[in-house]
Protein backbone atom coordinates (compact mmCIF):
# COMPACT_ATOMS: atom_id res chain seq x y z
CA UNK A 1 0.00 0.00 0.00
CA UNK A 2 2.97 2.21 1.05
CA UNK A 3 4.41 1.90 -2.35
CA UNK A 4 8.08 2.01 -1.22
CA UNK A 5 7.50 5.16 0.60
CA UNK A 6 7.77 5.84 4.38
CA UNK A 7 4.54 6.46 6.33
CA UNK A 8 5.16 9.98 6.44
CA UNK A 9 5.53 10.32 2.59
CA UNK A 10 2.76 8.51 2.13
CA UNK A 11 0.62 10.07 4.56
CA UNK A 12 1.30 13.68 3.06
CA UNK A 13 0.16 12.36 -0.51
CA UNK A 14 -3.31 10.95 0.83
CA UNK A 15 -3.66 14.31 2.80
CA UNK A 16 -2.49 16.48 -0.48
CA UNK A 17 -4.76 13.98 -2.97
CA UNK A 18 -8.24 14.59 -0.34
CA UNK A 19 -7.23 18.24 -0.34
CA UNK A 20 -6.70 18.98 -3.98
CA UNK A 21 -10.04 16.88 -4.71
CA UNK A 22 -12.08 18.78 -2.00
CA UNK A 23 -10.41 22.41 -3.02
CA UNK A 24 -10.01 23.10 0.43
CA UNK A 25 -6.24 23.16 1.80
CA UNK A 26 -6.32 26.45 4.04
CA UNK A 27 -7.66 25.60 8.05
CA UNK A 28 -10.28 25.74 9.24
CA UNK A 29 -10.81 22.44 6.86
CA UNK A 30 -14.54 22.34 6.30
CA UNK A 31 -15.78 18.94 7.24
CA UNK A 32 -19.30 19.13 6.21
CA UNK A 33 -21.85 16.81 5.06
CA UNK A 34 -22.85 17.13 1.76
CA UNK A 35 -19.51 19.14 0.76
CA UNK A 36 -15.86 19.03 0.36
CA UNK A 37 -14.00 15.72 2.00
CA UNK A 38 -17.20 14.33 3.50
CA UNK A 39 -18.21 14.42 -0.14
CA UNK A 40 -15.45 12.94 -1.69
CA UNK A 41 -15.12 9.92 0.55
CA UNK A 42 -18.91 9.40 0.76
CA UNK A 43 -19.33 10.18 4.27
CA UNK A 44 -23.61 10.89 4.14
CA UNK A 45 -24.21 11.39 7.77
CA UNK A 46 -22.73 12.09 11.07
CA UNK A 47 -24.74 10.83 14.38
CA UNK A 48 -24.36 11.88 17.91
CA UNK A 49 -24.72 9.66 20.20
CA UNK A 50 -23.69 9.69 24.48
CA UNK A 51 -23.86 5.72 24.81
CA UNK A 52 -20.63 4.95 22.08
CA UNK A 53 -18.12 3.09 23.65
CA UNK A 54 -15.27 4.79 21.58
CA UNK A 55 -14.08 7.87 20.76
CA UNK A 56 -16.13 7.67 17.42
CA UNK A 57 -17.19 5.10 14.78
CA UNK A 58 -17.65 4.58 10.94
CA UNK A 59 -20.16 2.29 9.70
CA UNK A 60 -21.15 1.85 5.96
CA UNK A 61 -24.13 2.05 4.79
CA UNK A 62 -25.52 1.69 1.56
CA UNK A 63 -25.01 5.26 0.40
CA UNK A 64 -21.59 5.39 1.98
CA UNK A 65 -21.32 5.77 5.23
CA UNK A 66 -21.84 6.79 8.22
CA UNK A 67 -20.26 8.50 11.51
CA UNK A 68 -20.94 8.69 14.98
CA UNK A 69 -19.13 10.34 17.29
CA UNK A 70 -19.55 10.59 21.00
CA UNK A 71 -21.33 13.08 23.10
CA UNK A 72 -20.03 13.70 26.81
CA UNK A 73 -19.03 15.83 29.26
CA UNK A 74 -16.35 18.49 28.45
CA UNK A 75 -15.89 17.08 24.17
CA UNK A 76 -14.86 20.30 22.87
CA UNK A 77 -15.92 21.38 19.17
CA UNK A 78 -11.85 21.12 18.43
CA UNK A 79 -11.53 17.16 19.43
CA UNK A 80 -14.74 16.28 17.68
CA UNK A 81 -13.23 17.88 14.71
CA UNK A 82 -10.15 15.33 15.36
CA UNK A 83 -12.68 12.21 15.80
CA UNK A 84 -14.11 12.85 12.71
CA UNK A 85 -11.14 13.71 11.08
CA UNK A 86 -9.49 10.43 12.30
CA UNK A 87 -12.95 8.62 10.99
CA UNK A 88 -12.29 9.94 7.52
CA UNK A 89 -8.96 8.41 7.49
CA UNK A 90 -10.26 5.16 8.48
CA UNK A 91 -12.30 5.59 5.09
CA UNK A 92 -8.82 5.18 3.03
CA UNK A 93 -9.25 1.68 3.44
CA UNK A 94 -12.13 1.41 1.88
CA UNK A 95 -13.29 0.95 -1.55
CA UNK A 96 -16.00 3.27 -1.88
CA UNK A 97 -16.46 3.13 -5.45
CA UNK A 98 -18.54 0.12 -4.10
CA UNK A 99 -21.74 -0.15 -2.82
CA UNK A 100 -21.66 -0.37 -0.07
CA UNK A 101 -18.09 0.49 0.77
CA UNK A 102 -16.24 -2.73 0.96
CA UNK A 103 -12.73 -3.01 3.02
CA UNK A 104 -9.28 -3.27 1.25
CA UNK A 105 -7.39 -4.28 4.19
CA UNK A 106 -7.79 -7.70 6.93
CA UNK A 107 -7.33 -5.82 9.85
CA UNK A 108 -9.38 -6.53 13.42
CA UNK A 109 -11.22 -3.81 14.48
CA UNK A 110 -9.14 -1.20 16.57
CA UNK A 111 -5.96 -2.46 15.27
CA UNK A 112 -3.08 -0.80 16.91
CA UNK A 113 -1.19 0.31 13.76
CA UNK A 114 -3.93 1.53 11.36
CA UNK A 115 -5.22 3.64 14.60
CA UNK A 116 -1.98 5.23 15.11
CA UNK A 117 -1.96 6.02 11.09
CA UNK A 118 -4.98 7.29 10.91
CA UNK A 119 -4.85 9.75 14.25
CA UNK A 120 -1.64 11.01 11.94
CA UNK A 121 -3.27 11.53 8.81
CA UNK A 122 -6.16 13.15 10.89
CA UNK A 123 -4.01 15.52 12.44
CA UNK A 124 -1.98 16.40 8.81
CA UNK A 125 -5.66 16.86 7.17
CA UNK A 126 -6.69 19.68 9.63
CA UNK A 127 -3.36 21.10 9.52
CA UNK A 128 -1.57 20.42 6.37
CA UNK A 129 2.30 20.40 6.29
CA UNK A 130 2.60 23.46 3.79
CA UNK A 131 0.13 25.76 5.14
CA UNK A 132 1.82 25.27 8.80
CA UNK A 133 5.40 26.12 7.64
CA UNK A 134 4.21 28.77 5.43
CA UNK A 135 2.36 29.99 8.38
CA UNK A 136 5.48 29.96 11.22
CA UNK A 137 7.52 31.73 8.37
CA UNK A 138 5.12 34.62 7.90
CA UNK A 139 3.99 35.02 11.30
CA UNK A 140 6.01 37.75 13.27
CA UNK A 141 7.17 36.29 16.94
CA UNK A 142 8.88 38.13 19.83
CA UNK A 143 12.15 38.07 19.57
CA UNK A 144 11.87 36.09 16.19
CA UNK A 145 11.21 33.31 18.94
CA UNK A 146 10.52 30.11 16.82
CA UNK A 147 9.01 28.08 20.27
CA UNK A 148 6.70 30.47 20.67
CA UNK A 149 3.88 28.92 22.68
CA UNK A 150 1.53 31.97 21.70
CA UNK A 151 2.26 31.18 18.30
CA UNK A 152 1.28 27.88 19.22
CA UNK A 153 -2.38 28.69 20.40
CA UNK A 154 -2.71 30.63 17.39
CA UNK A 155 -2.46 27.78 15.07
CA UNK A 156 -4.95 26.01 17.38
CA UNK A 157 -7.62 28.67 17.29
CA UNK A 158 -7.32 29.28 13.68
CA UNK A 159 -6.82 24.95 12.70
CA UNK A 160 -10.01 24.96 15.02
CA UNK A 161 -8.12 21.67 17.01
CA UNK A 162 -6.84 21.21 19.94
CA UNK A 163 -3.62 22.72 20.79
CA UNK A 164 -2.31 19.43 22.08
CA UNK A 165 -2.98 18.26 18.36
CA UNK A 166 -0.88 21.60 16.86
CA UNK A 167 2.16 20.14 19.22
CA UNK A 168 2.24 16.86 18.02
CA UNK A 169 2.10 18.41 14.30
CA UNK A 170 5.23 20.67 15.29
CA UNK A 171 7.20 18.62 17.39
CA UNK A 172 6.50 15.00 16.59
CA UNK A 173 5.36 14.90 13.17
CA UNK A 174 7.02 17.75 11.12
CA UNK A 175 9.99 18.10 13.48
CA UNK A 176 9.80 22.12 13.20
CA UNK A 177 10.02 22.35 16.55
CA UNK A 178 12.80 20.69 18.15
CA UNK A 179 12.27 20.81 21.74
CA UNK A 180 10.74 18.81 24.53
CA UNK A 181 6.56 20.36 25.58
CA UNK A 182 5.47 19.81 28.84
CA UNK A 183 2.15 20.07 30.22
CA UNK A 184 1.67 20.49 34.65
CA UNK A 185 -1.18 20.28 36.08
CA UNK A 186 -1.50 21.55 40.28
CA UNK A 187 -2.44 18.45 42.46
CA UNK A 188 -2.74 17.18 45.69
CA UNK A 189 -1.15 20.28 47.79
CA UNK A 190 2.29 19.35 49.67
CA UNK A 191 2.69 19.10 53.12
CA UNK A 192 3.58 23.01 53.54
CA UNK A 193 0.22 24.11 52.25
CA UNK A 194 0.88 24.95 48.78
CA UNK A 195 -0.08 23.48 45.68
CA UNK A 196 2.38 20.19 44.01
CA UNK A 197 2.82 20.48 40.57
CA UNK A 198 2.39 17.20 38.37
CA UNK A 199 3.91 16.54 35.03
CA UNK A 200 0.12 15.02 33.32
CA UNK A 201 1.31 14.88 29.49
CA UNK A 202 4.67 15.60 26.88
CA UNK A 203 5.96 15.33 23.56
CA UNK A 204 9.57 15.20 22.44
CA UNK A 205 11.13 15.84 19.78
CA UNK A 206 12.21 12.96 17.77
CA UNK A 207 15.75 14.26 17.38
CA UNK A 208 15.94 13.82 21.03
CA UNK A 209 16.21 9.98 20.78
CA UNK A 210 14.28 8.19 23.42
CA UNK A 211 12.78 10.14 26.78
CA UNK A 212 11.37 8.07 28.72
CA UNK A 213 9.01 9.98 31.20
CA UNK A 214 6.94 7.28 33.08
CA UNK A 215 3.46 9.40 32.96
CA UNK A 216 0.24 7.65 33.65
CA UNK A 217 2.08 4.48 35.12
CA UNK A 218 0.14 2.01 36.87
CA UNK A 219 0.52 1.35 40.53
CA UNK A 220 -1.39 -0.52 43.41
CA UNK A 221 -2.21 3.17 44.27
CA UNK A 222 -3.42 3.64 40.94
CA UNK A 223 -1.66 6.15 37.87
CA UNK A 224 1.23 7.39 39.08
CA UNK A 225 2.42 10.92 37.58
CA UNK A 226 5.77 12.58 38.01
CA UNK A 227 6.22 15.49 40.57
CA UNK A 228 7.57 18.86 39.79
CA UNK A 229 10.08 19.25 43.27
CA UNK A 230 12.60 22.50 44.61
CA UNK A 231 13.43 24.74 42.16
CA UNK A 232 11.17 23.20 39.14
CA UNK A 233 7.92 23.32 41.36
CA UNK A 234 8.63 26.87 42.98
CA UNK A 235 9.20 28.47 39.45
CA UNK A 236 5.84 26.94 38.62
CA UNK A 237 4.11 28.94 41.96
CA UNK A 238 5.63 32.05 40.92
CA UNK A 239 4.26 31.64 37.07
CA UNK A 240 0.73 30.45 38.51
CA UNK A 241 0.60 33.40 41.12
CA UNK A 242 0.91 35.67 38.89
CA UNK A 243 -2.62 36.23 36.66
CA UNK A 244 -1.44 38.76 34.20
CA UNK A 245 1.61 37.25 32.54
CA UNK A 246 0.59 35.13 29.55
CA UNK A 247 4.26 33.29 28.34
CA UNK A 248 7.78 34.07 29.94
CA UNK A 249 11.07 33.08 28.72
CA UNK A 250 13.23 31.86 32.08
CA UNK A 251 16.60 31.02 31.63
CA UNK A 252 17.47 27.85 33.77
CA UNK A 253 19.69 24.80 33.69
CA UNK A 254 19.39 20.84 33.25
CA UNK A 255 19.72 20.75 37.33
CA UNK A 256 16.37 22.85 37.60
CA UNK A 257 14.31 19.64 36.19
CA UNK A 258 16.02 17.15 38.66
CA UNK A 259 13.02 15.62 39.70
CA UNK A 260 12.03 14.46 36.47
CA UNK A 261 15.16 12.42 35.68
CA UNK A 262 13.94 11.35 31.95
CA UNK A 263 14.26 15.19 31.01
CA UNK A 264 17.30 16.21 33.43
CA UNK A 265 18.89 13.41 31.51
CA UNK A 266 17.85 14.62 28.08
CA UNK A 267 18.69 18.26 28.70
CA UNK A 268 22.42 17.13 30.51
CA UNK A 269 23.29 15.71 26.68
CA UNK A 270 22.09 18.70 25.29
CA UNK A 271 23.27 21.62 27.33
CA UNK A 272 25.67 20.33 29.75
CA UNK A 273 25.47 22.50 32.44
CA UNK A 274 25.06 25.74 30.62
CA UNK A 275 22.17 28.19 31.05
CA UNK A 276 19.53 27.42 28.57
CA UNK A 277 16.27 29.30 28.04
CA UNK A 278 12.57 27.38 28.52
CA UNK A 279 9.03 29.05 27.23
CA UNK A 280 6.37 29.15 30.12
CA UNK A 281 2.81 29.69 29.35
CA UNK A 282 -0.53 30.00 31.88
CA UNK A 283 -3.44 28.23 31.51
CA UNK A 284 -5.61 31.49 30.80
CA UNK A 285 -3.94 31.72 27.19
CA UNK A 286 -5.16 27.95 26.43
CA UNK A 287 -8.73 28.62 25.60
CA UNK A 288 -11.32 25.64 26.02
CA UNK A 289 -12.55 25.85 22.87
CA UNK A 290 -9.40 24.33 21.44
CA UNK A 291 -8.14 22.34 24.10
CA UNK A 292 -8.49 18.37 23.75
CA UNK A 293 -11.12 16.01 25.81
CA UNK A 294 -9.42 16.22 29.12
CA UNK A 295 -6.93 18.80 29.48
CA UNK A 296 -9.69 21.81 30.43
CA UNK A 297 -8.54 22.00 33.82
CA UNK A 298 -7.87 25.29 35.19
CA UNK A 299 -4.76 25.82 36.71
CA UNK A 300 -2.20 23.94 34.35
CA UNK A 301 1.01 25.53 32.72
CA UNK A 302 2.69 24.51 29.71
CA UNK A 303 6.78 24.60 29.33
CA UNK A 304 8.61 24.72 26.22
CA UNK A 305 12.17 23.33 26.63
CA UNK A 306 14.43 24.01 23.38
CA UNK A 307 16.91 21.06 22.01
Amino acid sequence: MLGGRSVHQWVEQVVNDLLSASGDNIPPIQLKVGAGILLHRRITRIEYNKDTPVDGQLIESVDGFKVILPVFRGYTKAWLRLVLAHEIAHSLFYNIRSWPPKPILSVGNGDADIERLCWLVARSLLIPSNWLREYIAETPRPGQNLFSLQLLYSISRIAQVPWRTVAQRLIGDTGLWNCILLLFESGINAPNGQPSWQLVWHIVSPQAGRVFIPIGHSTSMGRKYPHAHGELNNLLLRCSADTHYSSVCIQVTADTFRSISGIKKALYSRWGGNVFPIYISGRGQQSTLFSGNNDDQPNAITVCIPL
